[in-house]
């Protein structure tokens, strides 16, 4: 019968070509942070120095970009209704630098109020918070989404009830 356990991987396919064919494969299904895919490599058993290898063959090609993917990641983000203390967090989490991290935000030209009177509008529709309660409700709701003090206290002054 088959074991459930994983065998040992082939060291004859843990070679710095093999790691770059198996990025090539994770990068068709979606855009990773050079971290992120280290760490994907990592967990495959590939050794430091096929990864390296690996990560700046890829770079070479264009077909891994920091930039390329705090762009697209951001945009992904707001497209959520996430505001910009949560898109710098992931952009973080995902090994990204503070000036890319300043650069993707900066492109985007969002005004953050705005957006999040657009998100409290779709969530709550157009009722008017009944007490503080509701005022809080709503606020827990932008802050959790990761809107700063100011974006959130602009929102709710200036809804549109």
């Amino acid at each position: 019968g088959r074991s459930w356990q994983k065998s040992a991987p082939d060291p004859e396919k843990l070679t710095p070509q093999h790691a770059y064919l198996r990025a090539i494969a994770l990068l068709c299904g979606r855009d990773y942070s050079s971290k992120k895919l280290a760490e994907k490599l990592v967990k495959l058993s590939f050794a430091p120095d096929a990864i390296g290898e690996t990560l700046t063959r890829l770079r070479q090609d264009g077909a891994l970009s920091d930039v390329r993917f705090a762009a697209s990641r951001t945009n992904g983000l707001v497209n959520r209704g996430k505001g910009p203390r949560a898109i710098q967090a992931k952009l973080k989490e995902a090994g990204l630098t503070k000036e890319l991290i300043s650069n993707a935000l900066g492109e985007l030209e969002i005004d953050w109020p705005e957006r999040a009177r657009e998100l409290l509008h779709r969530k709550f529709g157009d009722t008017p918070p009944a007490d503080s309660k509701a005022w809080a409700k709503r606020a827990r709701f932008l802050i959790a989404r990761g809107f700063d003090e100011p974006s959130v206290r602009s929102a709710l002054k200036t809804a549109k009830y």
